[in-house]
């Protein structure tokens, strides 16, 4: 009977144990928090992990209230996952927390429940751990916060072209001094060139005669000696067209070489070489818009050879009149 008993006090303390594991156990919820960091910034988001592991068919609710005072929630994501008769909910928070120095974050309440007993209001809640971050300040060493002094000022080497530019523009200043005094003797040689003109066009003198005198004070000039052959065949190449318009009456003045020449291979004119016009008005060009330097041999040729085509053909007319043609 004695040993009966005992079994019997075993068997009943095996009973109430597997009833009350079965009860527990089947409303039983495993719970664990962790944070991402436990040191950062002010301001700095946080990363906090809550995972709920139960049986299946059970229920584990999180309560979601942060401390609105401490922390600020930025954003939440739940994330749910069965395995092996289990079912694991993730919960992370992203929040930010509001002081500085030691903070903690408060536990947060899970309620479990039975299918069979629901979710009653008197069962006392499991909770997450509570845990400890650092919240630091965006300056941490507060003496080097500290304003200092201004450091002296210190030379900087910096490299400079003020000479350079000095040079360049005594340079400039010296070409375009040059220049100037270039222009203002060719203005004022060409209001003496042109003085002489109008003495010598003082009427009434024929063509012929206007240019014999004009070449006559191109003479007395001296140009080719004093080497100024770009003024000479100017005022020859002037005296010339001057005579053929002049003498044949047609603007010639206001034509270029080959204007001149091509209308007089279409319009010939009487007693007038054109080929000797065109070979002296050719030269003059070369002179006068290419810095051709041609020999005074050249040069009083071509003086020469603007006489004999204006004296070949005015002396028709000439010896008409009975007046006598120059000869040099």
């Amino acid at each position: 009977m004695i040993l009966l008993a005992g079994e019997f006090r075993r068997f009943l303390f095996f009973v109430i144990l597997f009833s009350s594991l079965s009860i527990y156990g089947f409303a039983d919820c495993i719970v664990n928090a962790q944070v991402d960091r436990n040191t950062l910034i002010v301001g700095d988001p946080l990363n906090l992990s809550i995972t709920l592991k139960h049986r299946d068919g059970e229920t584990c609710l999180i309560d979601e209230d942060i401390d609105p005072k401490r922390f600020k929630l930025l954003k939440k994501d739940v994330k749910s996952e069965q395995r092996d008769g289990y079912t694991i909910d993730t919960y992370t928070f992203t929040i930010t927390p509001l002081e500085l120095g030691e903070v903690t974050i408060p536990p947060l309440n899970v309620r479990t429940a039975t299918p069979d007993a629901g979710m009653p209001d008197d069962v006392a809640p499991l909770s997450t751990p509570e845990i400890k971050i650092k919240v630091e300040g965006v300056i941490n060493n507060q003496e080097e916060a500290k304003i200092k002094d201004i450091l002296p000022p210190e030379k900087v080497y910096e490299r400079t072209y003020i000479l350079l530019y000095i040079l360049i523009s005594l340079i400039l200043g010296g070409i375009l001094l040059f220049l100037l005094i270039r222009y203002i003797r060719k203005k004022k040689r060409r209001k003496d060139a042109g003085s002489a003109q109008k003495e010598v066009q003082t009427p009434p003198l024929s063509p012929y005669e206007e240019a014999m005198v004009s070449l006559k004070v191109l003479e007395e000039e001296r140009l080719i000696s004093r080497m100024e052959f770009k003024l000479l065949y100017l005022r020859l190449t002037e005296i010339l067209k001057r005579f053929i318009e002049r003498f044949y009456g047609f603007g010639a003045q206001e034509m270029t070489t080959t204007e001149l020449c091509a209308y007089l291979m279409d319009h010939p004119q009487p007693n007038l070489n054109l080929e000797s016009v065109k070979g002296f008005l050719q030269t003059a060009d070369l002179v006068k818009f290419a810095k051709f330097t041609p020999p005074q041999e050249v040069a009083y040729g071509d003086y020469n050879r603007v006489r004999q085509i204006i004296e070949m053909a005015a002396r028709p007319s000439l010896l008409a009149t009975g007046e006598k043609v120059e000869r040099k």
